[in-house]
């Protein structure tokens, strides 16, 4: 019976343990977003030029294959010019979360793009410094006056 055991576990060793993965992880020094071969160019340039303002004041990210993380410092105003400015284009989707995380990031911008290359996700913090609460522009797409 142990040399059964012992047969089995050993097969089951070499099957998880040489099993290649392949995969790509880092960390940013400059906004990146990954994207499909698929995504056009225009929509491609316009998302990178959104989170690539010098205002927003990326302070790092990373990456694990097509899924991204992006910190950023900026002030409340900078925040509300990405959210207007992503809010306005083509294709997308801008989910917004807070959190409460004193010495973080002042919003964090998760993306990815396999998943959904046009839906960002911005967290923001409401503990930051260089944050206002009451100078936060949130317009929500859809919603109709009145009622």
């Amino acid at each position: 019976m142990n040399c059964l055991k012992r047969f089995l576990c050993i097969t089951f060793l070499n099957l998880v343990a040489l099993v290649p993965a392949f995969g790509l992880a880092g960390d940013l020094e400059r906004p990146s977003l990954a994207m499909p071969a698929s995504t056009p160019e225009t929509f491609r340039t316009n998302l990178m030029a959104a989170i690539s303002e010098k205002e927003l004041n990326f302070l790092d990210g990373h990456f694990v294959n097509g899924s991204t993380t992006l910190h950023y410092g900026g002030s409340t105003e900078a925040l509300n010019r990405l959210i207007a400015r992503l809010s306005g284009m083509d294709g997308v989707r801008v989910w917004i979360t807070f959190v409460k995380e004193p010495g973080g990031p002042a919003w964090t911008l998760s993306h990815n793009a396999w998943a959904d290359a046009g839906g960002i996700a911005l967290q923001i913090n409401i503990a930051a410094a260089t944050l206002k609460l009451e100078q936060l522009g949130i317009t929500i797409a859809g919603a109709s006056k009145g009622r």
